[in-house]
């Protein structure tokens, strides 16, 4: 039951971040090909699925390459986010600074 519940709370997590990562990263960045960048959190999504299914039912337990491609999309999602946040903190930091400081005369 306790492991039911980290799985819907780590899948709910994930299916966050990818959505913050489509939304204020990837749709800002490409204007012609922002739908065709959709797959990118869709795959994602479906490997952090297929790694949490594995963890349950042990399908790909045997073998370590298998495991470390599973693995890997949980790392992938979890270095987009913070890319998705750097580059919206970098933003919103330059929105708000002037792009020319005032000269200080006395």
């Amino acid at each position: 039951m306790n492991f039911l519940i980290f799985a819907s709370v780590f899948l709910l997590v994930i299916a966050l971040m990818n959505i913050y990562i489509w939304r204020r990263f990837l749709c800002l960045l490409t204007h012609g090909i922002g739908r065709y960048l959709l797959i990118v959190p869709l795959a994602l999504m479906l490997g952090d699925i297929f790694f949490i299914l594995d963890i349950v039912t042990g399908v790909v337990s045997v073998s370590p390459a298998l495991y470390m491609i599973t693995s890997s999309f949980d790392g992938a999602t979890f270095m987009l986010f913070v890319v998705a946040v750097v580059y919206d903190l970098s933003i919103m930091y330059q929105s708000e600074s002037p792009l020319i400081s005032p000269v200080v005369t006395l």
